[in-house]
């Protein structure tokens, strides 16, 4: 055969191979993606149903004791480690969860991101939450007329941005100006919109 002509064998075969690559590829891509979104939506269904849990812990506690209290403790409701999110009920005493093997916080009233067991997770802290959202956590008021409000918060994709869910035994307010009944979890900021 001569010379141009395995040449021009090749060039067809090699654009044979590309046309039906470059597709898989795409494919493989959209899959790594799809996979991403339903980890992500995974971490906040966790967020939901802790801040859920945490509620009921609060009400049958308010039941006996007209109060709320922000102590995880306390509670008896626990953050298994390896979390991917914080969990605020308050500011200080924090379980930072920043290396292996360290003692839990016996008065923690915040739960920071497990960073010891996924160190690609960035830590998140208090400061970072946006305004609305701090002045709203932690106890407010007198009990037996008090309220109390918990913050879930991940960062899930790594950017600069926050998904932040909110709960809380009083009505609480979206952005968006729509008021969320107590017990509620109102998706206060979603990290996957872009």
């Amino acid at each position: 055969m001569p010379r141009s002509s395995r040449k021009t064998v090749f060039l067809i075969v090699a654009g044979v191979f590309a046309v039906l690559l470059i597709p898989c590829f795409f494919v493989i891509l959209g899959g790594i993606s799809g996979f991403q979104g339903s980890k992500h939506r995974a971490m906040q269904a966790m967020c939901k149903s802790q801040l859920k849990q945490w509620y009921i812990a609060q009400m049958a506690h308010y039941a006996e004791h007209d109060a709320y209290e922000p102590v995880f403790a306390k509670l008896n409701h626990e953050i298994p480690r390896g979390n991917h999110f914080a969990f605020l009920a308050g500011v200080e005493p924090a379980d930072a969860r920043e290396t292996a093997g360290a003692a839990a916080v016996e008065d923690a009233v915040a739960v920071g991101v497990d960073v010891a067991t996924n160190p690609a997770l960035k830590a998140i802290q208090f400061g970072e939450l946006p305004v609305l959202v701090a002045k709203q956590v932690g106890l407010s008021g007198e009990c037996p007329d008090c309220a109390i409000t918990a913050a879930c918060v991940a960062n899930l994709d790594r950017d600069g941005d926050l998904d932040v869910w909110l709960i809380s035994s009083k009505e609480l307010t979206g952005l968006d100006g729509q008021p969320v009944n107590p017990g509620e979890p109102l998706h206060f900021m979603n990290d996957l919109k872009d």
